[in-house]
């Protein structure tokens, strides 16, 4: 399904993380990505996107985030009166 992240796992004392595996440089968020990430944030669903081997970004806060750029702000939903 698009948008989804690439992992789902779990830890009996950290709970639930949603992974997304990406290449350490050059790693882009399609549009699918941005619009489900950003419906799963409105529900305290984080993301935590890994560039390697190394697992502490999954005791972290969610990162996702700080892969944003802001030529994906046109891929979120807009209310009505923002197209006038």
């Amino acid at each position: 399904m698009k948008g989804l992240p690439d992992l789902i796992c779990h830890h009996p004392e950290h709970g639930t993380r949603f992974v997304d595996v990406k290449r350490p440089k050059g790693g882009t968020l399609t549009k699918a990505q941005v619009q489900t990430w950003y419906d799963f944030e409105k529900y305290n669903l984080g993301v935590w996107i890994m560039t390697g081997c190394d697992d502490s970004v999954l005791f972290k806060e969610p990162n996702w985030r700080d892969w944003w750029k802001p030529r994906y702000e046109r891929f979120l939903p807009r209310k009505p009166w923002e197209l006038l």
